[in-house]
């Protein structure tokens, strides 16, 4: 077995495969980065298919470098000698302690995904070790059931690298393969409250100036009904996920005593509220996307999504006056 033994995937919310990545190493090498992945460095964003617009939810390198920065000292290009053999290679980096990312089409990647032999879907897969008896690649990924250890065979692995982007999009300019290089002392992670609020303070505004009444809006052609649904629903699902972080985040607060338990059980019960009230509006999409009368319920979500929203505005709020109050308290 040639294998990052010492890897771990970070499986305790779902944000994205660059993230969860880069999170699994992290908290890998230095468990105090687990409190920064629950940081609120995240921003809604509008999206849009051919035919459909819909709420999604990212996590920007522009705010999450804040803290990768720590602890990657670049994220290095590499080309394969031989792209129709990148399997030799690939265990060639792994023998040299190295953390390939491999670009990806999922459509042939894991099976149980999403995209698995339904969307050409792309993206950079971690490949954490080989087990030679067995011929078979580990890497850190993501199905229906979460980010965690996946085993794909040589062929597999091969299929879904010659189906990328980076094999036959001309226009595509990113790398087929990055190798991330740490840096040889990784400092310990250091909460500071000035973040937490910042991000706050703009997701405030964000939230704010967010235009809903356009959201989820457009008629999908019969035979894109099905992958419209999907990216309406991933992206519902993102948000729910944010919702698992932001409690764990509260939690750290209340441990660190920055809030006091009678705010901490207030505000998380809101956080509880929030989740639940996603997860119904993500069911809205699921029952389209299964639906054979290729029926969506628009003005069922906008009813569930819209107040979320303004809700989470409000516990952002809520949570800067209360953690302001505390750090002063904490100070005295």
């Amino acid at each position: 077995m040639t294998s990052n033994q010492s890897l771990h995937p970070f499986n305790d919310f779902w944000m994205n495969c660059v993230s969860n990545t880069v999170y699994s190493i992290a908290v890998s090498n230095d468990s105090s980065y687990r409190t920064a992945a629950y940081l609120n460095h995240y921003t809604y964003q509008v999206a849009a298919d051919p035919a459909f617009t819909y709420l999604t939810m990212d996590h920007p390198l522009e705010y999450q470098n804040e803290v990768f920065n720590s602890f990657i000292r670049k994220w290095e290009p590499y080309n394969f000698r031989n792209p129709q053999k990148i399997g030799e290679e690939i265990g060639e980096l792994l023998d040299s302690g190295q953390l390939p990312v491999v670009h990806v089409d999922l459509f042939h990647w894991i099976p149980n995904s999403l995209a698995w032999k339904q969307y050409h879907w792309y993206h950079y897969s971690l490949i954490t070790g080989y087990d030679a008896e067995r011929s078979v690649y580990r890497v850190l990924d993501d199905d229906i059931n979460g980010f965690r250890d996946f085993e794909v065979p040589p062929e597999r692995l091969q299929e879904a690298f010659l189906s990328s982007q980076t094999e036959n999009n001309p226009a595509y300019q990113e790398p087929p393969c990055s190798l991330i290089r740490l840096k040889e002392e990784i400092p310990p992670y250091e909460f500071k409250l000035s973040d937490l609020s910042r991000h706050a303070e703009r997701l405030i505004g964000e939230l704010d100036s967010l235009q809903t009444e356009h959201l989820w809006e457009g008629t999908p052609e019969p035979d894109m009904f099905e992958e419209s649904m999907t990216n309406g629903l991933v992206g519902v699902n993102i948000i729910e996920s944010r919702q698992a972080g932001n409690r764990l985040m509260l939690r750290y607060l209340l441990d660190a005593g920055f809030i006091k338990e009678a705010d901490f059980q207030t505000l998380d019960r809101e956080l509880e509220e929030l989740a639940l009230g996603w997860f119904k509006a993500k069911n809205v999409f699921i029952k389209a996307k299964f639906s054979l009368k290729r029926r969506f319920n628009r003005e069922q979500l906008m009813t569930l999504a819209v107040p979320l929203l303004y809700r989470e505005r409000n516990y952002w709020a809520a949570l800067l006056e209360t953690t302001g109050a505390a750090a002063l308290s904490k100070e005295s």
